[in-house]
């Protein structure tokens, strides 16, 4: 408004200026001259005289245009940012539900491998990536891990199984209140009983870091083909039997023996969320025929 307010203060002193000038000649004029000439000056401007009128209105309309002319540059900027906010939403949401569309996929999945109303699956969110060479306190050089958003106070507890979906990931290593350490199956300190589908050989997979893992003693009898899948034993009551715990890619004899290298089942290096599994205290019947 300031620029416009200046705008018009000056036009008015041009106008004044341009008066004056106008009038000091008109002075210098013979009158008999003025008196002959001014019928014919009337009749020269007179075809000029409308677009002038247009022309200085206008100008008189520049100020008014520009002050509209940043408004509109304001207000759309304005726009453009609601906009933006409104498309980060929009993904937000489109996360939200992805995620929610995967957590139900998981646990159909998991209800067909383990069908136990004596299970309960807790999601938990992967935080943290734990993935690297430890210097000092681990003879086997190697750890691997994630960290989760759920805790003590969500129930949990060291030692759980952890899975997505029918695959399983590890074990609870570490639980703090609200957050706790996952154990990856691929690290080298990671064991778990297990068998093969379709030979039923049964063996222990233990984790062998980027190799993924490593089942030993399996006789050299068997017929073990690469591809074939291993599922989890149940034995020693820590993961639930069926559990996929990854498929052979490889095969190799040791003596008497056969060492398969499988490749886990789980996309460990995409995790976003996990399952975490609790036993719920057994029915009793208290009054038992």
């Amino acid at each position: 408004m300031s620029m416009r307010h200046d705008f018009r203060r000056h036009s008015r002193k041009l106008g004044i200026l341009l008066l004056a000038v106008v009038s000091v000649l008109l002075c210098l004029l013979p009158r008999s001259w003025i008196d002959n000439s001014r019928g014919v000056l009337l009749s020269a401007l007179a075809p000029l005289q409308k677009p002038l009128y247009r022309f200085a209105h206008s100008l008189n309309q520049i100020p008014d245009w520009y002050v509209h002319r940043r408004y509109l540059i304001a207000k759309n900027r304005r726009l453009e940012a609601e906009l933006a906010r409104l498309r980060s939403l929009l993904v937000q949401q489109q996360d939200r539900f992805e995620k929610e569309k995967r957590k139900q996929q998981a646990l159909s999945a998991l209800a067909r491998v383990v069908p136990s109303k004596h299970l309960v699956a807790i999601p938990a969110e992967v935080v943290l990536i734990v993935d690297g060479e430890v210097v000092a306190g681990d003879s086997a050089g190697w750890r691997q891990g994630v960290v989760i958003d759920r805790g003590s106070a969500h129930g949990l507890k060291p030692g759980l199984p952890v899975v997505w979906g029918e695959a399983l990931v590890g074990k609870l290593a570490a639980v703090g209140p609200r957050a706790s350490q996952v154990q990856l199956l691929t690290d080298p300190k990671f064991r778990v009983c297990c068998y093969l589908l379709k030979s039923r050989a049964q063996g222990i997979a233990a984790g062998a870091a980027r190799s993924g893992l490593k089942v030993s003693y399996i006789p050299g009898k068997v017929e073990v083909a690469p591809g074939e899948m291993v599922l989890s034993s149940g034995l020693k009551g820590i993961f639930p039997k069926g559990l996929v715990v990854g498929r052979v890619t490889k095969v190799e004899l040791a003596g008497p023996f056969q060492e398969l290298y499988l490749e886990p089942q789980a996309d460990l290096a995409g995790l976003e969320m996990v399952l975490v599994l609790e036993r719920t205290p057994l029915d009793v019947n208290p009054n038992p025929r």
